[in-house]
């Protein structure tokens, strides 16, 4: 992936740091929360959130099932500190990759 191809978070037109609150607009955590009980992780399993932006929905499922592997992974290396910061205030257990999601996840 070179620098053309990349778009961050948000286009190039707004900041990272403004990200949560415009994808909050669209009741964000409503539609995530229907997605994580349609996900329904379990204890062992491998979850890979792939274009996880600032990791609002792997959060989501390393707390509904801290015994499943979720692992997020997007590009963007600004959103990604976003998620790591959000996921150690959660006490979730989110493992965070840097990368185009096309390469293999391995478990730990």
């Amino acid at each position: 992936m070179n620098e053309s191809s990349f778009t961050p978070a948000l286009g190039r037109f707004a900041p990272v740091r403004c990200y949560d609150t415009v994808i909050a607009l669209p009741r964000e955590r409503l539609w995530r929360a229907v997605e994580a009980m349609c996900v329904a992780p379990r204890a062992g399993e491998v979850i890979v959130d792939v274009g996880c932006g600032t990791g609002s929905f792997a959060v989501l499922l390393g707390r509904a099932e801290p015994g499943a592997e979720i692992v997020g992974v997007d590009p963007d290396v600004d959103v990604l500190a976003v998620a790591k910061c959000k996921a150690a205030a959660a006490g979730a257990g989110v493992r965070w990759s840097s990368g185009p999601g096309t390469r293999r996840i391995r478990r730990r």
